[in-house]
């Protein structure tokens, strides 16, 4: 009996623990990381005149710094707003009330269902009139953020690590389209699988290296949208200036349409069309490309990350 009692206690202990640790961990902090940059997708085309951006920085006891700013129009800020926020019950909760009012007024800040960013809200809808107080001209901190940033081995919310299941099962599958993808020779054919946001804006499309085996690591990623940027300002629509400025070229070589710019440190490359070089850009004693036939303000056409 004394037996008994002793193993049950001890299972009882185990067991409180595991619980315990449950509720202390969140378990969605660990599906979702809101660290990060984000940036407001307009429901159309992409508005280059306006953008609204949210930075999210983790601190100590599950405390984040939060951060909004707008552009500038007619030369004033559109929104500014810093506060601190606390993850519970799966949302990041930031308090917008003003000093001496003496009670709390909530904005939430929950992933999207599409887990390609946060939405942003009041947790009571009578009090959404609260986030245009900290922006001008009838703007509002409230409204959709997807995660923007492009580094080496990730792109918003996605990383190297991913595979192509992962995105499926996280995704809504009306946002993804499966395509066959063909390369520079006839036998080269990928399966591609193009991202679209919630209103229908093609964002970038994510690549295995075989065809046919979605729990393979993504390998390829081509961003569309030039929501999604480098720490140095480099996105899809970027110039060769804005390039050669930002990172190192690693080489230059020349396909059928194109040259692509290889850049080591992204791990990436990037294209421009041949048709937007200078006469002479081709060295046929060196055979190499002469990047002083580059125009400055040659459009990149092509942003291409390689992961695996």
């Amino acid at each position: 009996m004394k037996k008994t009692v002793i193993l049950f206690i001890l299972l009882s202990c185990s067991f409180y623990s595991c619980v315990n640790n449950s509720n202390i961990s969140n378990s969605y902090q660990e599906t979702f990381s809101y660290k990060g940059t984000y940036e407001s997708l307009p429901a159309n085309h992409y508005l280059e005149g306006y953008k609204q951006s949210l930075t999210i920085k983790k601190q100590e006891n599950n405390k984040y710094e939060i951060e909004f700013w707008g552009s500038k129009v007619n030369g004033v800020r559109g929104c500014s707003f810093i506060g601190e926020g606390v993850v519970k019950n799966d949302t990041l909760w930031v308090d917008v009330s003003l000093e001496d009012e003496g009670r709390e007024i909530l904005m939430t800040i929950t992933p999207n269902h599409d887990q390609l960013g946060v939405d942003v809200f009041t947790k009571n809808y009578d009090e959404r009139f609260r986030l245009m107080l900290f922006c001008n001209g009838g703007g509002s901190l409230a409204g959709e953020y997807v995660k923007n940033s492009i580094t080496k081995n990730s792109i918003g919310t996605f990383t190297a690590e991913n595979t192509i299941a992962d995105v499926l099962q996280n995704m809504p599958l009306e946002q993804i389209k499966k395509k066959k993808g063909k390369g520079e020779f006839a036998e080269d054919i990928y399966d591609d699988y193009e991202i679209y946001s919630r209103n229908g804006q093609h964002l970038f499309t994510v690549t295995p290296k075989d065809t046919g085996n979605i729990n393979q690591k993504i390998n390829r990623v081509l961003i569309s949208h030039p929501i999604f940027k480098t720490n140095k300002g480099i996105h899809c629509k970027s110039t060769y200036q804005d390039i050669k400025n930002a990172y190192k070229i690693t080489k230059i070589v020349p396909t059928r349409e194109h040259i692509v710019i290889i850049i080591n440190e992204l791990n990436a490359n990037v294209s421009i069309p041949k048709t937007s070089l200078e006469k002479g850009w081709w060295n046929k004693k060196t055979k190499t490309v002469n990047a002083n036939k580059i125009p400055n303000n040659a459009q990149i056409d092509s942003f291409v990350l390689w992961w695996n």
